[in-house]
């Protein structure tokens, strides 16, 4: 695994080694590995004809249950499960099997009520298009289902039509919207108004583990947005790279929601305006043992909280991150009659432009720390703490949060703490 630490840092760091259960977030993760072939008593599809969808035929021929194992190489056109319990899965993984929109439609749709036994296995989801008549999800529409989508890359997807499109790469909405995505790569999608890479929205509830988004663009949210009532679990991925006018990284309009973001590494994603990593411009958030590192933004540089906001950050490293406009690293948006919330407990700030904690509220201020984290340094290190680092067992003071490795003991700040 590559160490995506900011070089600032980076040159000053001593060589370390990972600790036992260190493993690295995101879709690269050892917990991804995929063994590619067929199962045992699996229905083969294709490899791809020019002359019909091959795919979709066999879907809808399927019986409830059965294994569709497709061949490598390139499908084109739409699917739609159809609300049918069956495993789609290619046989070579997503290096070598792409369902690619050609630019004209959305590549994958879930809208029949799917749920966790409805599986899209290893594919690359590709140049799909969401039209205006949609409200977006140009690579995948999910809309009341609950599909279980795995080791998948989903690329190169638009959603730039009729009002407020969101969700270039995923659109997710809808009570009945709670879809198991992981260990999948979102990258290079873009949606015109919110949620370059993912958007979570109407009651929808999503769970992302062990995911990647890098390089992806919106307005708001250029690698994923919650609005309205939506709700997410981020846990052990990856939002890198990515471009927004505010929130680079994740952007919140959820005034009736929700979103838990643990265990996660947010890097080097950029905003124009409030929050590098981070905008949270209405609704509930938890940020918990994660790490900001080298995000840019004019206000926020790593994370901003506004409009009655309510967000609670603990257990979480600050570092190299820039605010060009002189406030804080992590901050509250005046004005303050919006009744903002954002409380800080153990957590660090070091090497930032701008102020630290800026405009938030802490209920154990000695908790917060401007320290040298000493992150071990070299291929694979992922932020691993060195030994004597004085980040460990300096988190959440709480057995709730412990640390699986050594047993028992208190939770480290960073992505290793919790586990």
């Amino acid at each position: 695994m590559k160490s995506v630490s900011g070089s600032i840092l980076a040159a000053a760091l001593v060589l370390g080694s990972l600790p036992a259960a260190a493993v690295c977030p995101g879709s690269s993760s050892l917990q991804c590995h995929r063994v590619n072939g067929c199962p045992a008593g699996a229905q083969p599809v294709g490899p791809p004809s020019s002359s019909q969808n091959l795919i979709q035929s066999a879907i809808d021929q399927a019986q409830s249950g059965e294994v569709l194992c497709v061949a490598p190489g390139t499908y084109t056109g739409s699917l739609n499960f159809k609300g049918k319990d069956i495993v789609l899965r290619s046989s070579g993984g997503a290096a070598v099997t792409f369902l690619n929109g050609g630019g004209t439609g959305i590549v994958v749709t879930f809208n029949h009520f799917e749920g966790g036994n409805s599986v899209l296995d290893g594919f690359t989801i590709q140049n799909g298009s969401a039209p205006a008549s949609a409200p977006g999800g140009g690579g995948l529409l999910i809309v009341n289902a609950s599909p279980t989508i795995k080791n998948c890359v989903v690329r190169n997807n638009t959603a730039l039509g009729g009002s407020y499109p969101r969700g270039g790469g995923a659109y997710i909405g809808g009570s009945y919207s709670a879809p198991s995505i992981t260990c999948t790569r979102f990258e290079a999608n873009r949606a015109g108004y919110a949620g370059g890479g993912l958007a979570t929205t109407y009651f929808a509830h999503p769970y992302l583990g062990y995911d990647s988004f890098v390089g992806n663009s919106a307005p708001y949210g250029g690698g994923l947005t919650g609005h309205f009532n939506g709700r997410a679990t981020i846990e052990d991925s990856e939002i890198l790279a990515n471009s927004a006018t505010d929130g680079g990284g994740i952007h919140l309009g959820t005034p009736f929601g929700n979103a838990t973001v643990r265990r996660t590494v947010l890097a080097r994603n950029t905003a124009t305006g409030n929050g590098g990593g981070m905008w949270v411009a209405a609704g509930f958030a938890d940020v918990l043992n994660d790490i900001f590192d080298a995000n840019r933004a004019r206000t926020g540089g790593a994370a901003a909280a506004g409009f009655g906001s309510m967000v609670n950050v603990a257990s979480t490293i600050f570092v190299n991150n820039v605010t060009t406009s002189g406030t804080g690293t992590l901050v509250s948006v005046p004005p303050a009659n919006t009744n903002t919330s954002l409380v800080v407990n153990f957590s660090d700030f070091f090497n930032n432009i701008g102020g630290n904690a800026v405009g938030t509220l802490s209920t154990n201020p000695s908790s917060l720390l401007s320290v040298n984290p000493n992150f071990a340094t070299g291929a694979g290190a992922c932020y691993s703490l060195q030994s004597g680092s004085p980040l460990i067992n300096a988190g959440i003071p709480n057995y709730h949060f412990n640390d699986v490795t050594p047993s028992s003991s208190r939770n480290d700040m960073g992505i290793y703490g919790g586990k």
